[in-house]
């Protein structure tokens, strides 16, 4: 095959694979805003999406060493680079498995998917002896079974702290604006200074705690920082760090093709491929996973989305900062269920969680088998 060729099957790899990614995992930033009214589906994701984009066009240049975790990390391979029916497997495995779970409208990792992929799938094509454990452990398995309980914690403690400062419902806002005071002229005259009391009035910073009622009585100049609109916040910030932490592994798809033939393939191309896919996937694709999460979970209120996003925004940046591929799935769902538990956990939907944990345990060995099946296939060819 030549270099054009695998190019070609390089960008279309990773289109697929970040198409998938963007249709499941917009939901996760999203759901908080449609599940506490704040607003609609159209709305929520034109917002998703275009955080997405912007999260995933910054991978380009903040997150390119997750990269390696994954393609050189995991597994030792021949003296050769990886192979193209190697590339082909963690492709298909990866993908076949996220369009799948999507189509079912269940939330899945897909990094849980590539890792799954890569374990079963490199097992296959190089042998048990070939995967490095102690980084598989060390910097892929052990940050995605730690996150989701720290997103649990961590939302309980941030709900008990924005209680107090925005109300137990949401309903207190901040109040930012001006006010005017008098402010003393002094006028100098030859003999003596003439104060004149207050003929000059300046602005003076104000900021007001109350009610959305009491701030809606407020005059014009004041700006109303509310609950609502810190979930708007919130909720594109865990788009940014989700198309940062996400992009970066499935441009690993794409360096596992280039390693297939000299020279390779551009690498900020694949990430401009990636970026509009995730955006594509996100705008026609995700709806399904969104109804999921937003409405079959637990009722929501504006501070429990904000709470929820906050604490999943905090953690996958930090995680992309260190080159950590943390799923933001599992995540922001264990921040949902966390403030499902805090109001009430006869509210929260079981018989969901199960299924969705569920997806969680078979998403390693159902990407494995793909990845397995494909190498087979493409090895034959």
């Amino acid at each position: 095959m030549n270099v054009l060729a695998l190019d070609l099957l390089a960008f279309s790899a990773v289109f697929f694979l970040a198409y998938a990614n963007g249709a499941n995992d917009v939901s996760k930033a999203i759901a908080t805003l449609v599940g506490s009214g704040v607003t609609d589906y159209r709305r929520a994701i034109l917002w998703g999406t275009f955080c997405t984009v912007f999260g995933a066009g910054l991978a380009v240049w903040f997150s390119s060493r997750m990269v390696a975790v994954f393609k050189t990390g995991v597994i030792i391979m021949d003296q050769g680079g990886p192979t193209l029916p190697f590339a082909v497997a963690i492709a298909a495995g990866a993908c076949g498995w996220v369009l799948l779970a999507t189509r079912f409208s269940r939330p899945v990792s897909t990094t849980h998917a590539l890792t799954g992929a890569l374990v079963f799938g490199g097992a296959y094509a190089f042998g048990l002896d070939h995967l490095q454990w102690h980084v598989l452990t060390r910097q892929i398995l052990f940050p995605l079974l730690a996150s989701p309980l720290l997103a649990f914690l961590g939302a309980i403690g941030l709900d008990r702290l924005m209680k107090p400062m925005i109300g137990a419902r949401g309903d207190a806002c901040l109040c930012i604006g001006l006010e005017t005071a008098g402010c003393p002229v002094h006028a100098a005259t030859a003999q003596n200074m003439i104060t004149i009391e207050a003929p000059l009035v300046v602005p003076v910073p104000r900021v007001v705690r109350a009610t959305n009622t009491m701030c809606a009585w407020l005059p014009w100049r004041y700006f109303r920082v509310d609950a609502r609109l810190l979930h708007w916040l919130s909720s594109g910030a865990v788009s940014v760090a989700r198309g940062l932490n996400d992009a970066p592994k499935i441009v690993m798809i794409g360096v596992l093709f280039a390693g297939a033939h000299p020279g390779g393939t551009d690498l900020v191309r694949l990430f401009w491929v990636t970026t509009i896919a995730m955006g594509l996937g996100s705008l026609f694709g995700g709806i399904r996973v969104t109804e999921t999460l937003a409405e079959k979970i637990t009722p929501m209120e504006d501070r429990d989305g904000l709470t929820a996003n906050l604490t999943t925004s905090a953690l996958v940046t930090v995680a992309a900062h260190f080159g950590l591929p943390v799923s933001t799935t599992l995540v922001s769902s264990s921040a949902i269920v966390s403030i499902g538990v805090q109001r009430d956990a006869h509210a929260v939907s079981w018989n969901v969680v199960r299924d969705i944990a569920l997806a969680w345990v078979v998403t390693l060995p159902a990407a494995g088998g793909f990845a397995m099946l494909a190498y087979a296939i493409a090895r034959s060819l």
